[in-house]
């Protein structure tokens, strides 16, 4: 299946049906605390990291939010054995996630791009480096905007994003994010990622322009 058609999976218990290869995830988190970083910054990646912890831990989730009517960046890193790195093939999105029970009590998604919140590549921000033995780091910027009415729970869409859902919402300062947000079966912890092509799993490392917050989903 090719990065950006829209997915239908369907994940029994802890197994994942993909047509793709399945590797072990590399996972980040932010601390369990909210922290924030709201300055204006070039396009270069965010100084406010998420190196070093995993995005999801157990029932633990990091929840990414911004507010309606405003902008963020968000900074996604790859290893590769090529270094010519088209920015096309670096393109992204912002998805809203439906979920439904399958007969065999499973969990069956659909997905549907977001038409007030873009995420966008800004082919200048893409950075290929060796490291001398044959493999080269990719680094890109990517530009989240939401128009004044957006709202909502959603999951970035990057290539080889991994876990398979990154949970995102657009919402009022003044609201609590919690799992209840997300549809049923949202945050299924899966250990595997599907990876294709030429670019490892992706791993965000850095972000800025909006807020990070760690619910605990139901098990």
């Amino acid at each position: 299946m090719a990065w950006g058609e829209r997915r239908n999976w369907v994940y029994l218990a802890a197994t994942v049906v993909v047509g793709a290869v399945l590797l072990s995830a590399t996972l980040l988190s932010v601390p369990g605390s909210t922290t924030s970083n709201t300055q204006a910054w070039p396009l270069e990646c965010p100084t406010n990291s998420t190196t070093g912890f995993p995005q999801a831990a157990g029932s633990n989730w990091t929840v990414f939010v911004m507010p309606p009517g405003s902008s963020a960046q968000l900074c996604v890193s790859w290893t590769t054995d090529s270094p010519d790195v088209n920015a096309s093939t670096l393109a992204a999105d912002v998805l809203n996630v439906t979920t439904s029970q399958t007969n065999g009590g499973g969990e069956a998604y659909a997905y549907h791009e977001v038409r007030d919140v873009n995420m966008t590549l800004d082919s200048s921000s893409v950075h290929s480096k060796g490291d001398g033995s044959g493999s080269f780091g990719v680094t890109a910027v990517y530009t989240v905007t939401a128009a004044s009415n957006a709202t909502g729970f959603y999951s970035f869409e990057y290539p080889n994003i991994c876990p398979l859902l990154i949970p995102f919402a657009v919402v009022d300062p003044s609201h609590v994010v919690t799992a209840a947000d997300f549809p049923q079966g949202f945050f299924i912890f899966l250990g595997s990622c599907a990876v294709e092509g030429d670019l490892s799993a992706g791993t965000i490392t850095g972000y800025g322009g909006m807020t990070t917050t760690v619910v605990t989903a139901p098990v």
